[in-house]
């Protein structure tokens, strides 16, 4: 394993500060990109950010490359693609993603060498889903004002009518989970930041971004990102009774903007029976498990799945039973693409990203902004295959930048010196004063 410590780094430059801006906001926008010559937009992004790294930060490339977790994601790859192999139908397209998205990562830790990079991925992200959560809110507001539902199937018709023309993203889950991981990152930003402007300028930001939660009328976004926030408080040591009135206060507003529509679709979550019924993510769960001889040992393969499986195991869209469905879970996914070494390679894959993740967050800015981002991703793919997703890269590439530039490390060290040299500075001034009393 290599030392951080042996190359000194220099610090980022606005073009590689600029290069992180773009594969976030590339990221989130992609469904609303061109593709260039068979080339979605941020997997043009990733390549050029990638070169940008091999020509002008070869030394950083070569120790990110050395890596663990890199090595490991290599070794995933290759095993995934052996198995794919052995399958009918046999179709790379998903791995591929994921090695790529492994080389955008990549990229991410070899440019984010500094707070001001560091900072600037967090605050496009914040700036992105605040973006993200203004075009729902007023894409939808008029659908969402004259829709009104008494029962989960009633809402999910009338959230489906709502979002008929919207082409920003099709995958409205994907949507609800990025304002989420938006509205944490702002919250985090709002109690680590001193200034009072900027505190009032990130609370703006998370309130927008948390109605953006609500506006895809997801309850899987619902419930990560209040998990999320539930166990960054906790473990953030924050004074509950500080906390209250600003909750009560968000709740209202919560209360006032967040669609009816979604009070409806959530209130299923209590109702065993009508989440039998009507909800297609537990017939899906109920088919797969189903299933689980099938792809036990060494998975049906993802083209497999796609092509013959799915379709024929049940996991379908509801009303559409001849359309093959995700699983809704990227744990499961991978489990029934690949089988049970995937699997377990792929937890191999999140402990040793874990190893670098710490609970003790107290006071950190860069330990909470890398915690809660894992926590938010690691649940987030209990209801989505986002295993191979950007933000699944934004947050490799931070954590392993923290790790290998020592960022927090260097920050804490300067805060420390700065004390010290304040104290020496009153010391002196004090000596000097008490010469003159005595002179």
């Amino acid at each position: 394993m290599s030392n951080a410590k042996e190359i000194e780094t220099i610090p980022s430059n606005l073009v590689e500060r600029i290069l992180i801006f773009l594969i976030v906001a590339t990221g989130i926008l992609e469904a609303s990109l061109p593709i260039v010559a068979g080339l979605s937009t941020p997997f043009i992004v990733f390549g050029i950010s990638t070169f940008y790294v091999i020509f002008y930060r070869f030394k950083y490339f070569i120790q990110v490359l050395q890596t663990r977790y890199f090595v490991y994601a290599l070794f995933f790859s290759i095993l995934c693609t052996l198995i794919e192999t052995l399958h009918l139908n046999s179709y790379y397209k998903f791995v591929n993603r994921f090695f790529f998205m492994s080389i955008g990562a990549l990229a991410i830790t070899a440019i984010c060498r500094d707070k001001k990079a560091f900072n600037w991925a967090i605050n496009s992200l914040i700036i992105m889903a605040t973006i993200q959560a203004i075009i729902l809110y007023f894409g939808t507001a008029a659908s969402f004002a004259a829709a009104s539902a008494s029962t989960y199937q009633d809402a999910s018709k009338a959230r489906i009518d709502a979002y008929e023309d919207f082409s920003l993203e099709e995958n409205l889950n994907i949507m609800s989970f990025f304002c989420g991981l938006g509205a944490t990152m702002a919250a985090v930003k709002f109690v680590h930041t001193k200034k009072v402007l900027y505190k009032i300028i990130y609370a703006i930001l998370a309130v927008i971004t948390t109605v953006g939660v609500f506006l895809p009328v997801s309850r899987s976004g619902a419930v990560v990102f209040f998990i999320t926030l539930g166990i960054y408080v906790f473990r953030s040591g924050i004074n509950l009774q500080r906390i209250i009135p600003v909750g009560i206060v968000f709740g209202a507003i919560m209360l006032f903007l967040v669609p009816s529509l979604f009070w409806t679709r959530f209130a299923s979550l209590g109702d065993s029976e009508e989440l039998a019924e009507n909800d297609s993510r537990s017939r899906v769960y109920g088919n797969i498990i189903k299933g689980m001889p099938d792809f036990f040992a060494v998975g049906v393969g993802s083209g497999q799945y796609w092509y013959y499986w799915a379709v024929k195991q049940g996991i379908t869209p509801r009303g559409r039973p001849s359309r093959a469905d995700g699983t809704h879970n990227a744990y499961a996914q991978i489990w029934v693409y690949w089988g049970l070494p995937a699997i377990l390679m792929f937890f191999g894959l999140i402990r040793t990203l874990g190893r670098y993740v710490t609970p003790r967050i107290k006071n950190k800015y860069f330990s909470t902004v890398i915690f809660t981002f894992s926590i938010f991703v690691v649940l987030e793919m209990l209801f989505a295959v986002s295993w191979y997703e950007k933000t699944f890269a934004l947050l490799i590439g931070l954590t392993m930048a923290n790790q290998l530039w020592k960022i927090e490390e260097k920050e804490l060290a300067l805060e420390k010196n700065l004390l010290n040299d304040f104290e020496d500075s009153q010391n002196q001034r004090k000596a000097i004063r008490n010469k003159n009393i005595f002179s």
